[in-house]
């Protein structure tokens, strides 16, 4: 009887996760030329540059204003070593390591929740979940990572730790809806921006 109720459980759980509707996306499509790409938002976000054009964000908004601890940036990074325009850009695997590395060294508590691999519009790409806290606040994030000719991209959405689980769904599909402008090559590059 206890085995037959725990079937029932497993089989409405995987009915109710296969149900789980796609994250509607608006048809406009934000270019960001300078870091050779364009991707699309749900409706009620908003795209902003940061830092001087060293970043991109985008924040989900009620009433108007962004919602507080919500956000989703595009990075990119120069790839080659600083200083040595001689040495070849990396391979994904080493992006990814240098990126975790960042992450770990200025994160308190970091854990690699999970792993795996993906295409951005056919580039090999790398994302990790990632569980963190920074002081009394734990948070969560969705980081994907991708090499492209020598630049290394880094589009992270994160959220406070209890409000994750809401937001995932709309950090996969912005990262998902990713697409490489044709024959752009990035003109300058920005540093790494650790969630």
């Amino acid at each position: 009887m206890i085995a037959r109720r725990r079937l029932l459980a497993g089989l409405a759980l995987l009915t109710l996760a296969g149900c789980t509707r796609p994250v509607p996306l608006d048809e406009a499509e934000h270019r960001l030329d300078d870091y050779g790409l364009s991707l699309r938002l749900p409706p009620g976000w908003q795209l902003r540059e940061r830092e001087g054009g060293l970043r991109w964000e985008a924040r989900p908004l009620a009433d108007g204003r962004p919602v507080t601890g919500v956000y989703f940036i595009v990075d990119r990074d120069a790839a080659r070593a600083p200083g040595n325009g001689e040495a070849p850009a990396p391979t994904l695997d080493s992006y990814v390591a240098r990126s975790e590395q960042l992450a770990s060294r200025d994160a308190y508590r970091y854990r690699l929740a999970d792993q795996g691999r993906l295409q951005l519009d056919g580039v090999p790409a790398v994302w990790h979940e990632r569980a963190y806290a920074s002081y009394t606040i734990e948070r969560r994030s969705y980081a994907v990572m991708s090499v492209r000719g020598a630049y290394g991209y880094l589009l992270v959405g994160s959220a406070l730790a209890a409000d994750y689980s809401r937001w995932a769904p709309s950090f996969r599909a912005i990262a998902a809806s990713l697409r490489w402008l044709p024959a752009s090559e990035p003109d300058s590059a920005s540093r790494i921006i650790a969630p």
